[in-house]
């Protein structure tokens, strides 16, 4: 149904992109959901990361701790 999820996190104030999970964003409801839709793959993306590879990086881990 929906195999590839685009996964990205805001900051509530501001509206501007974040890490993944230091965001407002529930991903944990979220992924909790993914056989559901079919998910089988997911990137993930933050406009004008300041430190991409660290801000990937981390974003990555969160998710990654969510799933188990």
């Amino acid at each position: 149904r929906i195999p590839l999820w685009h996964v990205k996190d805001m900051d509530k104030a501001t509206k501007s992109p974040v890490e993944v999970g230091a965001g407002f964003i529930d991903f944990k409801r979220i992924f909790d959901a993914k056989e559901e839709s079919g998910m089988h793959y997911f990137f993930i993306e933050q406009d004008a990361a300041p430190k991409p590879m660290e801000n990937v990086t981390n974003s990555y881990n969160k998710v990654k701790s969510i799933l188990g």
